[in-house]
């Protein structure tokens, strides 16, 4: 067991960030062809609305107060009229961080051109429910799936959930990559709680 924990070392930061590069251009591309049938004149007639109001804004041609609550009414409007979009995506990042890494024994495409993969810290099988739970904290999954809840419920709760989730996703990713850095196990938030840790492949 000893033996084979030295067989493999921390990964250099820049593999694991070039595999994350990887898979999130994948992840977006599959993303966009799947969902560009739902990308309607109304969906971009919002997002126009919703730069021309962040441009009044900005510019103080409205008071903090129409600001805010013009971007609550167009961002539950878009998260409702997006909603089918949402979830197509939500399964898309299932299929491949939870699936396809489970089925290529920890490795996504971009880890297994970058030679890296995850691993049990305890050098045991990975399981599903491990990959599941590594899918919803570091792919943002867990928040995606929020955000569809939050906007079946009413404006309010979708804004302040939604943004209130989607800065705590952006802060786990920010300290994960600090731990990353500087854990000697470059173990990240996500390898803590579901006991994993990602490992650099040696050639024989």
């Amino acid at each position: 067991m000893s033996n084979k924990m030295e067989e493999k070392e921390k990964p250099y930061f820049v593999q694991r960030l070039g595999a994350f590069l990887i898979d999130l251009i994948i992840v977006a591309f599959v993303s966009s062809l799947l969902t560009m049938p739902f990308q309607t004149n109304s969906v971009q007639k919002l997002n126009n609305q919703i730069i021309d109001t962040s441009t009044k804004y900005v510019s103080q041609e409205i008071s903090p107060a129409i600001y805010i609550n013009k971007m609550i009414d167009l961002n539950y409007q878009l998260g409702k009229q997006t909603g089918l979009s949402s979830v197509i995506t939500i399964l898309i990042y299932v299929i491949y961080y939870v699936v396809i890494q489970m089925k290529l024994g920890g490795q996504t495409l971009g880890k297994r051109v970058l030679k890296i993969k995850v691993v049990k810290n305890d050098d045991s099988d990975l399981t599903m429910n491990d990959m599941v739970l590594r899918g919803l904290i570091n792919n943002s999954i867990l928040c995606d799936i929020l955000v569809v809840i939050f906007a079946l419920v009413n404006k309010y709760v979708y804004f302040y959930g939604s943004t209130g989730f989607q800065w705590l996703q952006g802060l786990i990713i920010i300290v994960s990559v600090f731990m990353i850095t500087i854990r000697k196990d470059g173990r990240s938030i996500a390898d803590m709680i579901v006991k994993t840790r990602v490992v650099s492949l040696k050639e024989d």
